[in-house]
Order: structure tokens, then sequence, then C-alpha cells
């Protein structure tokens, strides 16, 4: 021991042992191991750090018997994988404060045991540039407080049973074997070129 440095060299183990054990530095603090790296702690780990980086040739797992959280209080937080990604959980919420956007490259699929609801606080977008197909299992409907509109070069609505259509005072009716028209005040039929009935 001197006042430029302290030297430990063992052959096979150096083991410190106190109550309390303070490491300071004025520079670098460097620790290498030829095998594992093992720390364990009784009450937690608190790291204070102008910059951290985390870097492994192999694998990198993180486990807790409670609460993980991750936390950017200034700038972004991003993560990338040439692989597959997967998150489990038994409840989940996704909160976003300002904007959100969600690219996928090649194909996504999202799967659901339970229920499931999508909830925009403003204004909703679901663009698809090729098609778009909804399958409900026994009932699915659409609802607005003002207005539903379908638009298309052609629109197509089929029911095995019959199609109803009913506003306030009309209704049409189209069913299997008959189809029926009805108004409570007035009908107009107007054709710019031919109107044909027949039985």
């Amino acid at each position: 021991m001197s006042a430029l440095g302290l030297s430990m060299t063992a052959l096979e183990l150096i083991r410190i042992g106190a109550s309390s054990v303070s490491v300071d530095s004025g520079s670098d603090v460097s620790v290498g191991a030829g095998g594992k790296l093992v720390g364990v702690m009784g009450a937690g780990v608190e790291l204070v750090s102008d910059g951290a980086s985390l870097s492994s040739a192999g694998r990198v797992e993180a486990t807790a018997g409670d609460d993980v959280s991750v936390t950017a209080l200034g700038g972004d937080l991003s993560a990338h994988t040439a692989g597959a990604v997967s998150v489990g959980s038994a409840s989940g919420a996704v909160e976003v404060g300002d904007a959100a956007s969600l690219v996928v490259g090649g194909s996504s699929r999202t799967s659901l045991g339970g229920d499931g609801t999508v909830s925009v606080g403003g204004r909703g977008n679901v663009v698809f540039g090729d098609g778009l197909s909804v399958v409900g299992g026994s009932t699915l409907s659409a609802s607005a407080a003002e207005e539903v509109s379908f638009a298309g070069q052609s629109v197509e609505v089929i029911g095995a049973d019959g199609v109803h259509v009913v506003s306030d005072g009309s209704s049409v009716e189209l069913g299997s074997s008959a189809a029926r028209a009805s108004s409570s005040r007035v009908m107009d039929i107007v054709s710019g070129e031919t109107l044909t009935a027949s039985s």
C-alpha cells in the first residue's frame, strides 16, 4: 500500500468484509472478470450517472419479483431487435400523452383471448392500402351520435335472412321471398330513364 496505488494479488480468492464499504474515484472505475460477475444486494441498487451503456455479446435478462418501471424524462425511449418482439401480461394499458405511430413493414397480427376495447378521445383514422375485412363471431354493429356513411365504387349489403333499413317514419325490408318499402307520409319513386315494375 502506498500513496500512489493499492495492489492486491491472490492465486484463488480475495474477500473484503465490513458493515459498510465505500469506493470513491476521481476518474474511471474498471471491473474485469474472466468468468461470471455476481452482485447480491439485500436492500436495493441505485445507479446515478450522466450516461449509462450496457452491452452483451450474448443474452441480457432482467427479472423482478415486483414492478418494473422504465422512464425517460427528457428524451425518447427506443427499442430495436432484429428478431421477434413479445410482450405478455395478465392485464395491460398503453397510454400516450401526445402522438403515436405504428409502422409495420411486413405482416401484423393481434390476438386477444378475451374482450378488447380501443378508445380514442379525439378523432381516429384507420387506413389500409389494399383492403379491410371485419368479421364478427355473432354480432357486428356500428353506431354514431350523428352520421354513419359508406362510400365506394359499389356498395353491397348481403343478409342471409333479410336486410332491414329503418329511418324515422320509413323502412325498407328485403326478405328471402318478399320486399317491402313503406313510408308514414310521402313516398317518391323517381327514375331518370326507365322505371319497370312486374309481378
